[in-house]
């Protein structure tokens, strides 16, 4: 399994006479020919101004300040033809098939990326909004939480997504999901029925939803009636993409990970999703990767492309640590 890191990079302007770099590669390195080309210009006669970056936050960016572009030329990674190799910073490499594409970015960044309809199928647990109840009473200590502000985990203290977000995230996964694709989305008993309702207002390409519940066997958030358990919307597109095994049941049973990386969820579990969706040489995403686990539940065998992206510097250090070793 091959692993590669990807980051955005600032623009920066290059002077006339300076070397020419594109796509992050200066010229005459790497796959270029060390000789001169008529594609590139003779600064010494006229000046010009080159903007080199990696990422479309590059373009956004320039734009943004009112830049206009003469000439734009690129060859992006896209999917199932060419994902980042060794630059800007190769982090391990394996022995399968499949290729794991580690990306530094916001979720919104990360999905715009990704051609529409080019995804089989998305695990992900994003940072919702009513995580931050139980962190600002200050007395849930998984979520880092400690009537002693000393006491508290900062780690813990992650940015969330509001609900507008979550709506714009749940039409963003059901753009770039085949017409068959599978979405696995964790969330709470708060943000469920609001995916579902979303999912079959009858206005996006999804043809149903079903609420699964992770069994976590053990007592966690809450001051009565305490919750043992998390919801998984599961929705899929109209295609035919059938589960291998029709006779799992909506309960999935796994003991929650203790003291791991923040809101960390077991491989077994992963691995159970995994085994019901996910074909050989399918396309599988994470835009809320965090620790790694689709990765690391993935068998290599299935030779799958693996999209893994998470905006915390954090979580990409922890990643190619696990993934990379």
């Amino acid at each position: 399994m091959e692993i590669n890191y990807a980051f955005d990079y600032s623009h920066e302007p290059v002077n006339p006479g300076r070397q020419v770099v594109l796509d992050g590669m200066p010229a005459g390195t790497g796959d270029t020919e060390d000789t001169p080309s008529p594609l590139i210009p003779d600064f010494s006669s006229k000046p010009y101004e080159i903007y080199c970056g990696d990422a479309p936050e590059t373009i956004r960016g320039l734009k943004a300040g009112g830049t206009q572009f003469d000439t734009v030329i690129t060859s992006p990674p896209y999917l199932q033809q060419r994902f980042y190799g060794d630059s800007p910073r190769e982090i391990g490499r394996g022995t399968g098939r499949g290729k794991v594409c580690i990306t530094q970015q916001d979720w919104k960044d990360f999905l715009s990326g990704i051609p529409d309809a080019s995804v089989d199928v998305c695990v992900t647990d994003p940072p919702y909004w009513t995580l931050d109840k139980w962190r600002n009473i200050g007395s849930t200590t998984r979520l880092g939480g400690n009537r002693d502000k000393s006491g508290q985990r900062p780690e813990m203290f992650y940015e969330t997504i509001g609900q507008d977000e979550m709506v714009l995230l749940v039409g963003e996964l059901e753009r770039v999901l085949k017409h068959d694709g599978h979405l696995y989305l964790f969330c709470d008993d708060i943000v469920a029925p609001m995916v579902l309702l979303q999912v079959r207002n009858g206005k996006m390409g999804f043809e149903d939803a079903h609420q699964l519940i992770w069994n976590k066997m053990c007592i966690g958030m809450g001051y009565h009636y305490r919750r043992s358990y998390e919801c998984i919307v599961f929705a899929w597109k109209k295609g035919k993409r059938r589960l291998a095994n029709l006779g799992t049941a909506d309960i999935l049973t796994h003991k929650r990970v203790a003291g791991g990386y923040p809101t960390e969820k077991p491989v077994a579990l992963v691995q159970e999703l995994v085994a019901q969706s996910v074909r050989p040489g399918n396309t599988v995403i994470d835009p809320f990767a965090g620790s790694g686990v689709l990765a690391a539940a993935c068998p290599q065998e299935l030779g799958c492309n693996i999209l893994l992206g998470d905006k915390s510097p954090e979580a990409v250090a922890h990643m190619s640590r696990r993934l990379g070793a």
